[in-house]
């Protein structure tokens, strides 16, 4: 259907974090508004309104972006998708228009997950929920990964909730979910660790929860699993922040100094280490010396602590 204006919609939506690309996207959606049905007018100038460049304040382009979420869902209060969309701009514009009631939005997901109650909106409720409330989102944990099983990110989420609980063992549960599910996609689409989104943070937060639960043999292993991936130029350096090169060394170091590794740390550090050698960037080569100052005074030798200093 070469007429379909919401197909170019959805690829616009799916584009936000472009604007560039989405404006491209909405553009076709807009030449084709006149072949549109009636009930997807509506959703074509929300974003023609949102992506519009003008000189608004952000401020009142995410409360604007809001009311014509608002004016769909009062338009037709039956459309599930427009109350799950209405929860989501208000918790995707809320660095530049806050959240002043998590209740409200709260009984907005309500009234989805009355007709739905394995829609997606569920990764939502988690993030409503994890900086205010975390207690407020169990259900939505418990439900997360099940409604949408094939996306590894909708494993993880429910890991803020349980974390944020002390629930560690819960938390683990569903970070190695989603590595079970990055794992799969791995495999079956030959693609590398880092051009998986969230996969690297994914895995530090597991290592972190080991550590929560006192398995430091497994957080170890995973940290040392994350540095050997491979270094691709354009999504795994050290020069980058959020990836499985930087993450594995700074898990590894804060690991085996949070057991008092001491022997060990100074064999993964140590200058001819593949693990966590010297490197020029400075930020990682200064955690790098401290940790191995700290080694050398926790075995009580001074000598090799001032040659670190």
């Amino acid at each position: 259907d070469p007429d379909c204006a919401m197909a170019y919609w959805g690829m616009a939506m799916a584009n936000l974090n472009n604007q560039k690309r989405a404006r491209g996207f909405l553009a076709k959606a807009v030449e084709r508004k006149a072949k549109a049905h009636l009930h997807e007018l509506p959703w074509i100038t929300f974003l023609e309104n949102y992506l519009k460049e003008d000189k608004r304040e952000d401020n009142k382009r995410e409360l604007e972006a809001i009311k014509d979420i608002e004016l769909i869902v009062q338009t037709y209060p039956d459309n599930i998708e427009a109350k799950a969309f209405l929860a989501w701009k208000i918790w995707h514009g809320k660095n530049e228009a806050s959240i002043s009631s998590p209740m409200a939005v709260q009984a907005v997901l309500d009234q989805v997950f009355a007709v739905a109650p394995d829609h997606p909106a569920h990764h939502y409720s988690i993030h409503l929920w994890d900086g205010f409330k975390p207690e407020q989102g169990l259900k939505s944990a418990a439900a997360g990964g099940p409604s949408s099983p094939g996306i590894a990110h909708m494993w993880h989420m429910p890991g803020h909730i349980y974390s944020k609980l002390r629930r560690f063992d819960d938390a683990a549960w569903q970070q190695e979910a989603s590595s079970r599910v990055d794992h799969a996609y791995m495999m079956a689409n030959y693609v590398q660790p880092d051009q998986i989104h969230n996969y690297a943070h994914n895995e530090e937060w597991l290592i972190r929860t080991y550590n929560d639960l006192g398995q430091a043999g497994n957080a170890i292993f995973l940290a040392k699993a994350l540095i050997s991936h491979p270094q691709h130029p354009a999504n795994n350096t050290l020069d980058k922040g959020g990836c499985s090169a930087s993450y594995g060394r700074t898990r590894l170091i804060e690991t085996l100094i949070k057991w008092e590794q001491w022997a060990l740390l100074l064999a993964v550090c140590a200058d001819n280490s593949r693990l966590v050698g010297p490197v020029p960037q400075i930020s990682h080569e200064a955690t790098r010396l401290k940790a191995v100052g700290l080694a050398h005074f926790a075995q009580e030798s001074p000598a090799e602590l001032a040659k670190v200093i």
